[in-house]
């Protein structure tokens, strides 16, 4: 029998992922920001969303392009 596994490319590596990844939503809690905002941060390419789940992203990163 033959198996036929599909397997997809992945953009990034799994043991390649920050420690610190975090939801939009968790985020915008704990830092008091607009969604709005993290998402023009995103457009601008100063954080990368990953699609894990729900978008997460690097929460030391996202204080760093916001200046904090």
């Amino acid at each position: 029998m033959i198996n036929k596994v599909v397997q997809f490319k992945r953009e990034f590596k799994i043991n390649e992922l920050p420690d610190d990844l975090i939801t939009v939503s968790e985020f915008i809690k704990q830092h008091k920001c607009s969604k709005s905002y993290l998402y023009k941060l995103k457009n601008q390419n100063k954080i990368k969303f990953y699609p894990i789940g729900y978008y997460k992203f690097s929460e030391r990163e996202a204080l760093e392009a916001m200046g904090v």
